[in-house]
C-alpha cells in the first residue's frame, strides 16, 4: 500500500514541470508575449497537455505570434476536446460555429458547446444558450436557451447577465418579469457590460409606470431566492408590508395566485417571507421578500 502511494506521488511530481510550463505559457499569452507563449505552449501541446493544446490552437486560430492557420488550430482543439477539456470543447464548438472547421455547422457547434457547458464552462453555456434561443441552424428552443444563458450569468459573466436581463425584459424563453430584468441588468452594469446601463434605464422607466399605477416601490433582488429577496423600502409596519407583498405579486407576477406563506431566516438572519404562488395549470413558484425594515412593527 505504501509502495503504491509513493509511486503515485512520484508520478504526480513528474508532471509538475509540464504543468508549470503550461501555466507560464498561458500567462505569457494573456499578457501578449506571444514569442514566450509559443516557446512554452507548443512543446507541451505536442506532449499531449490538453490545456496547452487549446491555447496553442488559439494562437494558430488568431495568428498570435504565428501565421494564422485555422485548419491546424481546429486539429489542436480536437485533440484537447478528445481529452474532455472544457475549453477545448468550447473552442471546437466555436470553430464549427464560425466556419473554421471546414464550413459552418451549427449542429456540430451545439454538440461541442453542450459538452463544455455541461462541465460548467461559462463561455460555452452562453454560446449554447444564444444558439438555442435564436435557432440559427439548430432547432429553436428558447426556454432551454434562456436556462443556459442564466447558468452563465450566475457565474458573473457580464454578457450573459445582460442577455438574460434582456430575455426577462422581453419574455424570451422565460416569463416576462421586469423585476428579474432589473436585477440582471444591474448585475451586468456592475460587471461593466456596455449595453446594460441603457437597457436598465428602460426597465426602471417601465417600473416607474407600474408604481404610478399602484405597485409599491421595490429594491434588492428579483425574489428568486432568499439571497435575492425583494425589499419594500416604503413599508414601515407589518400591515403595510403584507399589503405591499400582495401588491407586488399582483403587479409583477400576473396569472399567479397566492397559495401559502412561510417565515424563515435569510442572509445575516434577516426575516424572510417565502410566498408560494400557483398558476391556473397548477404550477408553483416561490417569491422571497426581505422583511427587515418592518417585521414585528405593529404601529
Amino acid at each position: 500500500m505504501i509502495r503504491r502511494l509513493l509511486l503515485c506521488i512520484v508520478l504526480l511530481m513528474a508532471g509538475l514541470p509540464a504543468l508549470a510550463d503550461t501555466a507560464s505559457g498561458i500567462a505569457a499569452l494573456d499578457r501578449g508575449d506571444y514569442a514566450g507563449a509559443l516557446a512554452l505552449l507548443k512543446p507541451e501541446a505536442e506532449k499531449g497537455d490538453p490545456a496547452a493544446q487549446v491555447k496553442y490552437g488559439l494562437m494558430l486560430a488568431q495568428g498570435f505570434g504565428v501565421a494564422r492557420d485555422p485548419a491546424a488550430a481546429v486539429e489542436w482543439f480536437r485533440k484537447s476536446a478528445a481529452q474532455n477539456h472544457p475549453e477545448g470543447q468550447y473552442m471546437l464548438g466555436v470553430a464549427y460555429d464560425i466556419g473554421d472547421a471546414g464550413g459552418i455547422d451549427r449542429a456540430a457547434a451545439e454538440q461541442w458547446y453542450r459538452k463544455s457547458a455541461e462541465q460548467g464552462y461559462a463561455d460555452a453555456q452562453f454560446n449554447l444558450g444564444n444558439l438555442l434561443a435564436n435557432g440559427d441552424g439548430v432547432a429553436k428552443r428558447p426556454a432551454e436557451g434562456a436556462e443556459w444563458v442564466h447558468k452563465a450569468a450566475e457565474q458573473k459573466m457580464a454578457n450573459a447577465a445582460w442577455l438574460y436581463g434582456m430575455y426577462c425584459m422581453a419574455g424570451t424563453g422565460v416569463d416576462r418579469n421586469v423585476l428579474a430584468a432589473r436585477y440582471w441588468l444591474a448585475q451586468a452594469t456592475a460587471l461593466g457590460q456596455p449595453k446594460a446601463a441603457e437597457a436598465l434605464d428602460t426597465v426602471e422607466a417601465a417600473m416607474r409606470k407600474i408604481e404610478a399605477e399602484g405597485a409599491p416601490r421595490t429594491a434588492g433582488g428579483d425574489g428568486s431566492s432568499k439571497e435575492r429577496a425583494i425589499a419594500l423600502p416604503d413599508a414601515k409596519t407589518e400591515s403595510e408590508g403584507i399589503k405591499a407583498e400582495h401588491l407586488v405579486t399582483r403587479s409583477y407576477f400576473p396569472g399567479w395566485s397566492w397559495r401559502a406563506q412561510s417565515l424563515m431566516s435569510g442572509v445575516d438572519n434577516r426575516p424572510i417571507d417565502a410566498i408560494e404562488l400557483v398558476d391556473a395549470k397548477g404550477a408553483t413558484r416561490t417569491i422571497y421578500f426581505d422583511l427587515t425594515n418592518w417585521f414585528g412593527n405593529m404601529e
